[in-house]
């Protein structure tokens, strides 16, 4: 008994760890929000799941070289007079009948048809796959914008609750000075002002936090949760660095881009598709085989039998009133019921055909056929060139941004540097009385703004350099 209270205790210790580990809330990284964006995602299932008809289809342009091999089975009841299926005979009886056959039919030539839509669906197949994958990179790419929203905002609330302490200690400060007659009461009413002021930015900066939240997890295709929080990694300084040129970063994304890759594959598709059409030109050559049987009830087992007859069979000759007679044998055909394994084994056929169909005239359907798969051929090099530039236009877009942002994001720093230097003197300015609360004030608010410009910028210039480093091909998983 004494051992057993001690087990209990760990027992129960053990219970709450597991119930504390279990309550707290998971640390979102930017690779888990991508994850679980892609997994959640209904418009990029809804593509994979369209894909996969397109594998289907392909499986089923493959099986479609294969020979097909049918068993046919026909059991019929015939009323009054009719056709015996077996003899061909008009009969007046009521006959069932039982027709077996094994067939198949192998098609020799047809144009090479079925070998084009093999490459048709392939390269179709391909090319959605490719889009689904575009779909996945451009996910991903709003899914790191939130996530740097969700960042900048975190950062932008700290900087407000700092300056909200900041602003308390001064006016503990001006309370002091006032209570002791250093400074006029109206220098502690602008401190109270200035602090409700940053209580109601701080509010805003956290509201706007819970708003950028909402757009992540709604990314996510996941409920509003309150205890959602992501990870704060360090992130280090902007490295500016001379980068490539939009052509350059073109070429490369020419290469990996997978909507470059859809767009090549859809060509491929449709080329093969305008063979496929030309191949009904051609003629075409099949060859069919087959193994039959039949029973029928009315088929009857014919059989010969010698039977021997007391006949005259001729006359004395010393006496032609005199005869003689004597045992002939004659044959009977005997007509026996026909069993069903024998008629099935007697009935045994075997059928080999070919089929030769050359087309002289079908209403245009061959050639209107091509003209289509011409135009749609057309359609797809004009939607390749599009693409195309689109994407170049997107990288220029984004080289463009990552340059400017980069000197942007230099000029902040510098102005933040300046700013701090002012702040500083004239806080120790008035500290010691030689500056006024109102150029305190408005040099604390110029400072906060500065401070504010500057982590926007960071990261709005992280994101501009993660949108180059997308098209450079790599990944968006991590910061």
């Amino acid at each position: 008994m004494k051992s057993f209270f001690p087990k209990i205790i760990i027992l129960i210790a053990l219970l709450h760890i597991t119930l504390n580990a279990a309550s707290q809330s998971k640390i979102w990284t930017l690779k888990a929000c991508v994850d679980e964006a892609i997994q959640k995602n209904v418009v990029l299932n809804q593509s994979i799941l369209n894909n996969g008809i397109n594998k289907i289809n392909l499986e089923q342009s493959k099986a479609n070289r294969y020979p097909n091999l049918n068993l046919i089975d026909n059991q019929n009841f015939t009323y009054g007079r009719a056709v015996d299926p077996v003899s061909n005979q008009f009969l007046n009886q009521n006959i069932q009948s039982n027709n077996l056959a094994l067939s198949t039919t192998v098609t020799i030539f047809n144009g090479l048809q079925n070998y084009y839509a093999v490459k048709q669906n392939q390269y179709f197949y391909n090319a959605g796959s490719f889009d689904i994958e575009k779909a996945k990179n451009d996910l991903a790419l709003q899914v790191a914008a939130a996530y740097l929203q969700v960042l900048y905002d975190n950062e932008a609330v700290d900087i407000d609750k700092a300056q909200v302490e900041a602003s308390t200690a001064q006016v503990d400060r001006a309370q002091k000075y006032v209570n002791a007659g250093k400074t006029a009461l109206v220098s502690l009413y602008q401190m109270q002002s200035q602090l409700a002021a940053d209580k109601y930015a701080e509010i805003a900066a956290e509201n706007q936090l819970a708003l950028a939240k909402v757009d992540l997890m709604q990314l996510m295709e996941m409920p509003v949760a309150k205890d959602f929080e992501i990870e704060k990694p360090g992130i280090n300084e902007p490295e500016i660095k001379d980068a490539s040129t939009a052509e350059d970063i073109y070429k490369t994304a020419e290469q990996n881009q997978p909507q470059i890759k859809s767009a090549a594959s859809k060509i491929n598709s449709a080329d093969a598709g305008l063979r496929v059409a030309k191949g009904g030109l051609y003629p075409k050559l099949s060859v069919t085989g087959s193994l039959r049987t039949a029973y029928s009830s009315a088929s009857q087992q014919l059989s010969y039998r010698t039977l021997s007859q007391l006949e005259t069979i001729g006359y004395l000759q010393s006496n032609p009133s005199s005869y003689v007679v004597g045992y002939v044998p004659s044959e009977v055909i005997q007509k026996d019921k026909y069993p069903f394994t024998n008629q099935f084994q007697d009935n045994f056929n075997q059928f080999v055909g070919f089929n030769l169909t050359v087309p002289i005239f079908n209403n245009f359907t061959v050639k209107n056929n091509i003209d289509k798969a011409k135009i749609n051929l057309q359609s797809v090099h004009l939607d390749e060139i599009n693409i195309k530039n689109q994407l170049r236009k997107s990288i220029e877009q984004a080289y463009t941004d990552e340059t400017g942002g980069a000197k942007q994001y230099l000029a902040a720093k510098e102005q933040e540097k300046s700013e701090e230097r002012t702040f500083t003197d004239i806080k120790t300015k008035y500290e010691n009385g030689l500056a006024t609360a109102t150029d305190f004030i408005i040099e604390q608010n110029n400072y906060n703004k500065v401070k504010q410009a500057l982590i926007q910028t960071k990261y709005n210039y992280l994101f501009k350099i993660k949108v180059v480093d997308f098209y450079l091909g790599k990944p968006l998983t991590a910061l």
